[in-house]
């Protein structure tokens, strides 16, 4: 399917990855085009550790250990195939706690009164937190990126950044 895994990456991985942040950004909201986006990238996010090489073979909690928000994405990745999630120690236990939103915000300074709309998907922990879902794919891929660098199979990786709304 891949020719390799630096093509896995950037087939698979990037390009998924900026499908969902492009579909994020873009004006358009409804039909669940912001919550499949995600559910794709955290699916791609989560099982690229099955590509690895066997000399650079990674357990699931190994990679959470440097990059807790790898089990988040395999949680997402669980619960897009599984109303309750069960096995193992989730961070959230229903597909139902993930979301779509979108925020108005409206504020006014001395130039007048203005307005800004976001969309979100967001995942409700259990412990009653919530992350955008976003910024969970954001550190995933940087950790995927890096990782690949550090072990020589790109030359180089230079990370996407982190959005800078917070909501």
């Amino acid at each position: 399917m891949f020719d390799d895994l630096i093509a896995h990456f950037h087939e698979h991985l990037v390009d998924v990855y900026v499908r969902y942040r492009d579909i994020r950004n873009e004006p358009k909201a409804g039909r669940s085009r912001d919550l499949q986006a995600a559910i794709a990238a955290a699916n791609a996010l989560f099982h690229f550790r099955e590509h690895l090489l066997a000399s650079h073979a990674m357990s699931r909690a190994e990679v959470a250990a440097i990059c807790p928000d790898y089990d988040l994405v395999g949680d997402i990745a669980n619960a897009s195939k599984h109303a309750q999630l069960t096995r193992g120690a989730p961070k959230f236990s229903r597909a139902q706690s993930l979301s779509e939103l979108v925020v108005f915000t409206e504020f006014s300074d001395d130039q007048g009164t203005f307005t800004d709309a976001r969309k979100l998907v967001i995942v409700k922990l259990d412990d009653g937190t919530e992350r955008e879902v976003f910024d969970i794919a954001t550190n995933v891929i940087n950790f995927w990126g890096e990782q690949l660098a550090r072990w020589g199979v790109l030359n180089s990786y230079k990370p996407f950044p982190l959005p800078g709304f917070t909501w």
